[in-house]
């Protein structure tokens, strides 16, 4: 297999996650750098063994077997990079506080137990309202992702895999910033950690041995030789379930912020960013399915990591693509030991023919299958992942994605499901290279976007327009040369 097919395999599978073929279930701020320093000192010195889960664990853990990653690579041979105690655009605060799930089955990658940071509604107007998020954070799908992934030698290290030793209460921003405009401010908060790596579809476990897969030339720093085979837990859909089984009676947090029932909502927001955006396409109506039984309105909002289908663009890039998601899919059936979350209808009307690994593409689901009314945003030049790996050029992927994000005020004509399609879905492209935006203050609230009567607007707005029942596709257009696009006020820096 050739270097360049390797790295498009390796990108594919950190964008679309994991699963295969048992069964299918249907439906960036700095913390206080002077703070705790002697702990700061001794976790540099730490081994992933050495840190502990945190948070009560009442149920016995999941039984972790030998070769999981947490024993089987432990501190890869002296390579390992230990966390930051603030990971993954995580920022000291008191807003948020930890939830330790209690299910013994719903865990992360290394087996320890998956977590949700948590709210309760600070406005009694809001009382029965919900935000509920999924974390982003790429994700991993082979032997060397995976690796990289837990040793921390690219982009991400491993408290993207475990819960070990995560803080008991985090800052609240973007979506849950309750100190600037922000309709969801006094809602119920609930922020999914993610730490399953599958894009939040996995229901089982995915073990990885050395093979024809090669390390990607971007890769900074190889991984020691002498690495053994190892196993992972793949939960992401797991957790997400387990998650909302608890929230339906109320809960009380490690630190002890009540939530009231999930089952009294009237009204929730269902959002995911980047690897979360995914998750978010991937389990939409699933969400909406229970959470509406209960009485609940669900809305769902897409933030980032979209990919424009195939038929958008030129080739070779378009068989590129297509080809990339098909390797993808079939090493996820190569590697895990269950198919990953399925969209029900989706799966009812592809599975088990040959084009079935569409349903494991969150874009083409998003275009045909999903019925939940969504708002997507994504930025223009914010190219990444797949598109990035079959060499799409820049101006093509700006050109496909704007098309993309015009063509949703037509998606009750055009998507398979479009009869069932009940509101038009909103659409806001930026054009400041800007990868997320809702767990962002600055790019949720700050920001702005010209729509074509010149109005500026914020993504918070334009949601919040959407929702009371606006025709909401306020995207840019495209650059002309360096710098942002004609109609984007790009903030000069993150909050």
């Amino acid at each position: 297999m050739s270097l360049k097919l390797n790295s498009i395999v390796l990108a594919s599978l950190v964008l679309l996650g994991c699963g295969a073929n048992a069964s299918v279930r249907t439906e960036e701020a700095d913390g206080d750098d002077a703070q705790n320093s002697s702990e700061a000192d001794s976790r540099a010195d730490a081994s992933p063994g050495d840190i502990e889960p945190g948070g009560d664990t009442a149920a016995p853990p999941i039984e972790v077997p030998a070769d999981n990653v947490t024993h089987a690579l432990a501190d890869c041979l002296g390579h390992y990079k230990v966390p930051e105690e603030f990971p993954n655009q995580m920022v000291e605060g008191n807003e948020l506080q930890r939830y330790t799930l209690s299910d013994p089955e719903a865990v992360c990658n290394d087996g320890t137990r998956a977590v949700m940071y948590v709210r309760g509604y600070t406005d009694a107007a809001l009382a029965d309202t919900w935000s509920i998020h999924l974390q982003g954070g790429g994700g991993c799908g082979s032997y060397v992702s995976c690796a990289l992934r837990w040793c921390g030698r690219g982009q991400y290290d491993s408290s993207k895999m475990s819960s070990r030793n995560l803080p008991l209460n985090v800052a609240g921003f973007g979506i849950y910033d309750d100190k600037t405009v922000n309709f969801l401010a006094g809602a119920n908060q609930v922020f999914f950690y993610y730490c399953s790596s599958d894009a939040w579809r996995g229901e089982g476990s995915a073990a990885y041995a050395p093979g024809d897969l090669e390390l990607p030339a971007e890769v900074p720093e190889a991984l020691p030789g002498e690495l053994p085979d190892y196993s992972v837990f793949r939960r992401g859909h797991t957790i997400l379930a387990s998650g909302l089984d608890e929230l339906t009676d109320g809960l009380v947090a490690d630190d002890g912020e009540v939530l009231p029932a999930l089952d009294d909502a009237s009204f929730v927001v269902f959002s995911g960013t980047s690897g979360g955006s995914a998750g978010a396409r991937a389990n939409a109506d699933y969400v909406r399915e229970r959470l509406s039984a209960k009485g609940a309105e669900v809305v769902a909002v897409f933030d980032a990591a979209h990919v424009p289908l195939s038929t958008g663009l030129s080739e070779p890039y378009a068989t590129a693509l297509d080809d990339a998601k098909e390797v993808g899919w079939l090493q996820s059936q190569a590697t895990d030991d269950t198919l990953p979350f399925m969209d029900a209808t989706c799966w009812a009307h592809l599975g088990g023919t040959a084009n079935e690994g569409a349903c494991y593409d969150v874009d083409y689901l998003m275009l045909n299958h999903i019925t939940t009314p969504f708002f997507v945003r994504q930025d223009l030049s914010d190219e990444g992942g797949l598109a990035e790996s079959v060499g799409l050029p820049e101006d093509e992927f700006e050109a496909a994605t704007i098309a993309t994000l015009r063509a949703l005020a037509t998606l009750r004509e055009s998507a398979v499901e479009g009869k069932d399609i009940t509101v038009v879905p909103g659409a806001y492209g930026p054009n400041c290279a800007q990868h997320v935006a809702l767990e962002s203050t600055t790019w949720w609230a700050v920001g702005t976007v010209e729509d074509d009567a010149g109005a500026l607007w914020t993504f918070e707005e334009a949601v919040s327009a959407w929702r009371d029942g606006a025709a909401v596709a306020i995207v840019d257009g495209p650059t002309a040369g360096p710098g942002n696009g004609p109609g984007s006020v790009c903030p000069a820096h993150e909050d």
